[in-house]
């Protein structure tokens, strides 16, 4: 079967080369006008943010109004909606420069007025932006300050807004297997959204459908890149995205034809065409040309030659490489016509122009099966001579073709290699930072036990216990002893740390309880304990924790440590299990009492980050790594009390 490069762009948000735009481009758009007033600018802007999805040029006209009146002293809140409507529209018009220019404006406000979430969304918008031109490192960094700021918050639109930008990042830096993970979070966390969707979330879910597509494509799964094509369609069409609409029929039609399906994708290139506007010449120009396509695999070469000649009209001034691909393929297509009409001459004739327009692009990806049917033809014609000429020419091609897929290849691979780096060395950061946190944190152990430690000791030693105190004086010098040691350490054995364990609750059991609190620590049989290195003082503040918040309220109680071998995940599992308060009725203590251990809720916040770079480390997708769970919630009434499981890697 004959090879045909399709035209359309599979992915909405395509990059093209454009100079950097000056102050007077952004200024130009300003017209004076009558003097409106906050109020009616405000009305302007919001019938704006409801045109904009679904009318482009009605969104445009109203914020050039508001532009010729924005003054220093117009409010925030009208400058931040006019310039982040002003960079979603210069961005659907490909003009990513221009669109950055209002981005960061925007942001710039947004940062003054400590709106984090509404700056997260715009943080996530200009990491498109920068991606479209091919700054990967300046959108990868966009988006881990956007991920940074939306940390802490259950903002499942927002996060589904950024893994969407993000699959597009990972399938333009060819990261396929992390895209797919991105797209599939992003489909969940937009579709899950039900009836608290906003117009741009429903904007998002197609555009992540349409990556979805490419994504499949670039697998070579035709019949997955079509179904999800018609899922983006299917979402603007629902939800009136009417300038998507174009571009979604085009690539419908593509996938459709790339498996075969002409007749099918005919369809959808006729409605590309109907849904084209008046100046969006790349629509009716791919739409025309794939047109021309289906009409050739029917054999119908006039009105083929109708499509591709009418699709030459709209390139009249070629300026940027896109454009010159688009012509190299427009005249190939024209090459492969001719040649199957038997007219090699003017088949020869429109090779040499395709091959003009791919000098000045770079790209000759559509000419090497052209050219050697050409070469195939003239040998048929007994013509070895020019036979032979265009026989080179495709070694020539083919060498030039295999140089730009290894420098592509090169750069991608040190693109990946740059990002993961700059990645690991944000973690491993991160991660030094969390354990100088919790260092400082080890320094000034839970004041409570310090005190009741001490204070029994000096009991004992009053009332002529000196054998007891001498011997728990010993282990509280031990064990601070130890945790001095343990703030310069990271890792440690298992055995260590349970050793570290008993006599930590050994204390606290004879201390601080006077003998009210059993504790007995469990280690299944498969664990070899000396073997195994976990992270240190991870679970010690989850002891703590149960201690002071289940334990103590109640002046005593049960407490179990168990330890048991996830060996299939390279992961030690500990349950942490008291029948004290309970976790329900605990927080609704700490909620009315400010003073009840803030210290400690300081601790497990930096643990659990820290148990999160620590997976993250050992290659661990994100997971919920503590769980902690009321036991009368989950008995049915019938325990009370408190469990903790937490998932800690092997080392």
């Amino acid at each position: 079967m004959r090879q045909f490069h399709f035209l359309g762009n599979p992915v909405r948000e395509s990059y093209f080369e454009q100079p950097m735009p000056n102050e007077s481009s952004i200024k130009s758009i300003k017209s004076p006008a009558e003097k409106l007033s906050a109020t009616q600018l405000e009305r302007l802007c919001n019938e704006a943010e409801q045109l904009i999805f679904n009318n482009f040029e009605g969104a445009r006209s109203r914020f050039e109004k508001v532009a010729a009146q924005i003054s220093k002293s117009t409010s925030a809140e009208i400058r931040l909606k006019f310039l982040l409507g002003m960079a979603f529209l210069e961005n659907q018009e490909n003009r990513y420069w221009e669109a950055i220019v209002f981005q960061e404006k925007a942001i710039l406000i947004l940062e003054k007025t400590g709106q984090t979430h509404f700056l997260a969304d715009a943080l996530t918008d200009l990491s498109a932006l920068h991606a479209n031109l091919r700054n990967f490192e300046i959108s990868e960094n966009a988006l881990r300050r956007a991920e940074k700021l939306l940390d802490v918050a259950d903002l499942p639109a927002l996060r589904g807004r950024l893994a969407t930008r993000d699959g597009f990042l990972k399938l333009q830096i060819g990261q396929i297997r992390e895209a797919l993970e991105r797209f599939l979070e992003a489909e969940r966390l937009l579709l899950g959204l039900g009836e608290t969707a906003e117009k741009k979330d429903f904007y998002f879910l197609s555009l992540n459908y349409s990556g979805l597509g490419e994504l499949y494509n670039r697998l070579n799964e035709k019949e997955k890149s079509v179904l999800a094509y018609l899922q983006a369609l299917k979402v603007s069409e629902n939800q009136d995205l009417r300038p998507r609409l174009g571009h979604l029929f085009l690539n419908c039609g593509r996938a459709l034809l790339a498996n075969d399906k002409a007749a099918d994708a005919q369809f959808y290139f006729e409605n590309a065409l109907r849904h084209a506007g008046p100046g969006d010449l790349n629509l009716k120009t791919h739409g025309q040309i794939n047109l021309g396509i289906v009409a050739f695999l029917k054999s119908d070469f006039d009105k083929a030659f109708q499509f591709y000649s009418e699709g030459l009209l709209f390139y009249q001034n070629p300026s940027n490489p896109q454009d010159f691909n688009n012509l190299s393929i427009l005249e190939s297509l024209l090459t492969q016509l001719f040649l199957e009409t038997e007219q090699v001459e003017l088949a020869e004739e429109h090779f040499q122009k395709a091959l003009d327009w791919a000098v000045k692009c770079d790209d000759f990806q559509n000419l090497l099966a052209v050219c050697t049917t050409i070469a195939e033809v003239q040998a048929q014609q007994n013509d070895f001579q020019s036979a032979y000429k265009y026989q080179l020419l495709a070694g020539e091609i083919d060498r030039r073709i295999a140089e730009k897929s290894k420098e592509i290849e090169i750069r991608d691979i040190e693109t990946r290699y740059e990002l993961e780096k700059r990645r690991q060395e944000a973690r491993e950061a991160k991660l030094r930072l969390t354990g100088l946190q919790l260092r400082a944190l080890r320094a000034q152990m839970n004041p409570h036990f310090l005190f009741n430690a001490l204070n029994a000791i000096q009991g004992q030693i009053t009332s002529g216990r000196l054998d007891a105190a001498e011997t728990h004086l010993a282990k509280f010098a031990k064990l601070m002893r130890r945790t001095l040691d343990y703030s310069d350490w990271e890792v440690v054995s298992l055995e260590t740390e349970i050793s570290f364990l008993e006599n930590y609750l050994d204390l606290n059991q004879k201390l601080r309880f006077a003998g009210k609190m059993t504790c007995k620590i469990f280690v299944h049989p498969d664990l070899e304990t000396e073997d195994v290195s976990i992270p240190t003082m991870i679970v010690q503040p989850f002891v703590e924790n149960a201690i002071e918040h289940g334990l103590r309220p109640m002046s005593g109680g049960d407490l179990t440590v168990k330890f048991t071998l996830i060996e299939a995940e390279n992961m030690v599992l500990c349950t942490i299990e008291d029948n004290g308060e309970g976790y329900n009725r605990s927080r609704e203590k700490k909620l009315t009492d400010p003073s009840f251990s803030i210290h400690k809720s300081k601790g497990m916040e930096i643990t659990r980050e820290r148990l999160d770079l620590l997976h993250q480390q050992q290659g661990q997708n994100a997971g919920k790594w503590v769980k902690i769970l009321d036991l009368e919630e989950i008995s049915g009434g019938q325990k009370r009390g408190t469990r903790v499981e937490v998932l800690m890697p092997i080392l």
